[in-house]
Formats: structure tokens, C-alpha cells, sequence
């Protein structure tokens, strides 16, 4: 069903890093939403080809029980550094029903997975219908390969905001239930997501989006909301008068533990976000 054009739509502020903001920037265009690039993540890599823990990582892959990857920068991040022959030599493996599983906490990972080679058969993730995408989510379904303990590799990124950058840094939930089943995860950081570099259009989109009142900011991470606190600096009143869409209730809570009286929790699908731009 078509749904009628709003009198008055919200103009809609991505904060998604800069290479992911065009498809939703279209998906809102197209739908009758005004929408705004404001990408308060810059992804950078983490490492190169050199770097041992890389090395070790591929030089392992047949002793993984799975891999994770916590989002699609990861997947890309990775699969950045495996040779064509090595690739050719796992897919090989997979049509076999051998080498690791391959985790993901959302559609957007699955995606990226298809796209770098890997087969749907060797992809887990928590599935169309789940409440959420998270690790709780995806720990449901793959909690029983690790029924007897098996070595898991946690692809993810690093935060300009901390300092460990070996290992990077994020939730750790599903690690731990790796632990507790007798598994030892390794942490392999490939990207680093830092805050954006304030040069004139970035100044120009954060302008048009802070003096809009009836913007509606879509926060797809909690680092996009720690990066816009540490940039906004002591007019974060105005940062926390706008009305927020987030993709999990953790950083709709976080935003309003810092003061947005509008934080509003949605799943990570067009369909889904405009239905709810539509009501708020």
C-alpha cells in the first residue's frame, strides 16, 4: 500500500560513516523525506597487510569454529587482505561443509558476507524475524556449536576514544558467553572508527542539522551519539532537543541518559524506519 506524502516531513539526519549514508539517503528521499549526510563516524583501516595478528588470523583459518563480524566495516576490513586464491581455496572448503562458521548480528553483515565470497550455508545471524539485531540475538542461534569448546575469532573495530588498539574495543556480550562454554575468543581489530574530520562540509551538514528543530537524527551506534556529544561540547542541550530514531534500544537509553526526550527505537529496515518517521 502507498503510503500519502506527509504535509510536512522531517528533513532526516544520517549519522551512518560516510560510505554507508547513500543508500539510505535514497531509501528517505525516495519516500518523501527530505535527508541530510551528517557522518559523525570516520572509518579508517586498522592495519595491513603486514600486521601479525592479520597473519595469524588467515594463516588459522581452518582452525576457526567460527568467525564474528560485528558490522559490515569489518567484513570489508578483512576480506580486504585475502588473496583471490585464498578465497578460492575456503570457498572450496565451504562446498565441502567444512571451515568455519561465519557470525553476524544483522542484515547489513549478512549482506556484506554474501558479497565477499562467503556461501548464505556457512552464515549465521539472528534472522528476519528477530526483535532486534544484537549479540543476544544471534547468541540464540548459534550458542550450540560451541557445545564442545572451539576457537572463535571476533573480527571488529577500534575507537579513536580508547586505547586498545590490538584487540579494539566494543561490547563484549557474546565473547563472554564464549568463555563461559570454554572457548577463548581472539579479537582482531581491522578498522578504527574515528571521529569525523571537521572540514567544510562536514560544518556545513552539522549547521543544517542543528538549527532545523524539526530534524529527526537517525543513530544507528552509540559511538555516533559519543562522537556528537564530544564535538557539540557545551551547547549539548541543543544535541538533545531533537527527536532520535535508534536501531536498538542501548543507545536509545544512553540518549536519554544524556538528556533527548524523544529517543525513539526502531529496527534497521527501511520499511520499519519510515513507518515510524511516519508516526512520531
Amino acid at each position: 500500500m502507498v503510503q500519502p506524502p506527509l504535509s510536512d516531513p522531517p528533513t532526516v539526519v544520517v549519522t551512518r560513516p560516510a560510505h554507508e549514508c547513500k543508500t539510505w539517503l535514497d531509501a528517505f528521499r525516495s519516500a518523501g523525506f527530505p535527508a541530510l549526510a551528517l557522518p559523525l563516524i570516520e572509518i579508517t583501516p586498522a592495519l595491513d597487510a603486514t600486521d601479525a595478528g592479520l597473519q595469524s588470523a588467515l594463516s588459522r583459518w581452518s582452525d576457526w569454529r567460527a568467525i564474528m563480524f560485528v558490522s559490515t566495516n569489518a567484513v570489508h576490513h578483512f576480506f580486504k587482505w585475502v588473496r583471490p586464491a585464498q578465497l578460492a581455496e575456503w570457498q572450496a572448503s565451504w562446498a565441502l561443509g567444512k571451515g568455519p562458521r561465519c557470525w553476524a548480528t544483522g542484515a547489513g553483515t549478512l549482506r556484506a558476507l554474501r558479497a565477499a565470497g562467503v556461501p548464505e550455508s556457512h552464515i549465521d545471524w539472528p534472522g528476519d524475524a528477530a526483535p532486534r539485531f544484537d549479540s543476544e540475538q544471534l547468541w540464540t542461534v548459534v550458542s550450540d556449536q560451541l557445545s564442545t569448546p572451539g576457537n572463535v575469532l571476533i573480527v571488529r573495530g577500534h575507537s579513536a576514544l580508547t586505547t586498545n588498539e590490538i584487540a579494539g574495543d566494543g561490547r563484549d556480550w557474546l565473547g563472554q558467553q564464549c568463555v563461559a562454554h570454554g572457548s577463548m575468543p581472539v579479537y582482531l581489530a581491522v578498522y578504527r572508527r574515528g571521529i569525523p574530520s571537521w572540514d567544510a562540509a562536514f560544518e556545513n551538514a552539522w549547521r543544517l542539522a542543528f538549527t532545523d528543530p524539526n530534524a529527526v537524527w537517525l543513530i544507528t551506534s552509540s559511538q555516533a551519539l559519543a562522537h556528537a556529544k564530544a564535538l557539540v561540547g557545551a551547547d549539548a542541550d541543543l544535541l538533545w532537543a531533537h527527536r532520535m530514531v535508534c536501531t536498538h534500544e542501548r543507545i536509545a537509553a544512553t540518549a536519554r541518559a544524556a538528556g533527548c526526550q524523544s529517543a525513539y527505537v526502531c529496527r534497521p529496515i527501511v520499511d520499519e524506519l519510515l513507518a515510524t518517521l511516519r508516526a512520531i
